[in-house]
């Protein structure tokens, strides 16, 4: 890979005996809508935006056809993209702000609709979120729907895989070792600053087992960044790119000054 980042992918026999740390599913924090002009509905009818406009691989759920949402509590069942149920709880209050919380799957996208001709659009699809509160729409006071765009689970705690990060001035380094990489296609590597992620690495980083097998892989990947304030505010995420699609969050790593 050319440019600020280089890569080095070693397979090894093994993994390591414990985790470098705790990794836990991601959690969004409360994002800024943009505000769509158009319509969105679950299944994209005639001129209106759908889920499938943003990513053809999330499961649509709608909360209201017609009518106004109102305030009250909301239940709703489906299954993720990945196969897995999934449950969302909505709850609207009076002052027409929406919460959600959601397990088995994530939210990826919510759009809060008041009246006709537009929308506020909340995107997480940087990670998924699996709650978030205060969701409104800017068109008028009165939600009228409410489309989340479901994608698949948060990654589970991982015991058998380590990923770290470490700087030395303006310089990352990431490692990260992997157990069993059967139906992985890559990675990828995502900088978060101030809440925001962006990814890292220019290509995707190819797992060590190309065909899918159980082999255990290592990797190392070296970027640099604007300022070693910026290497010492940041903290990183992995991204693992399965080959049916789907996709696994591990992190965050916070990158420490090499010893």
């Amino acid at each position: 890979m050319k440019g600020f980042s280089t890569l080095l992918k070693l397979g090894i026999p093994a993994l390591l005996a414990t985790a470098a740390f705790a990794v836990t599913g991601a959690t969004a924090a409360s994002v800024t809508p943009t505000q769509v002009d158009n319509n969105i509905t679950a299944d994209g009818n005639g001129n209106s935006d759908s889920c499938a406009t943003y990513d053809a691989t999330l499961t649509p759920v709608q909360t209201n056809s017609t009518g106004n949402l109102g305030a009250g509590n909301y239940q709703f069942t489906g299954t993720t993209p990945g196969g897995s149920p999934f449950t969302l709880n909505v709850s609207v209050d009076a002052s027409n702000a929406l919460a959600f919380s959601i397990t088995g799957g994530t939210v990826q996208l919510a759009a809060i609709k008041g009246g006709p001709g537009g929308y506020n659009l909340y995107d997480y699809r940087s990670a998924g979120s699996t709650a978030d509160t205060g969701l409104f729409t800017t068109n008028s006071g009165t939600i009228s729907h409410a489309v989340f765009c479901i994608g698949n689970g948060t990654a589970l705690a991982v015991q058998t895989s380590s990923f770290k990060a470490t700087r030395h001035g303006k310089a990352v380094t990431l490692r990260w070792r992997t157990a069993s990489e059967v139906g992985t296609l890559g990675f990828n590597v995502y900088r978060q600053s101030k809440g925001m992620r962006v990814k890292v690495n220019r290509s995707l980083i190819h797992a060590v087992s190309l065909n899918g097998t159980s082999s255990s892989g290592r990797y190392v990947f070296r970027a640099k960044v604007a300022s070693s304030k910026l290497a010492a505010s940041s903290s990183y995420w992995l991204q693992e790119v399965h080959q049916n699609g789907t996709r696994s969050w591990y992190g965050p790593a916070r990158a420490l000054r090499a010893t």
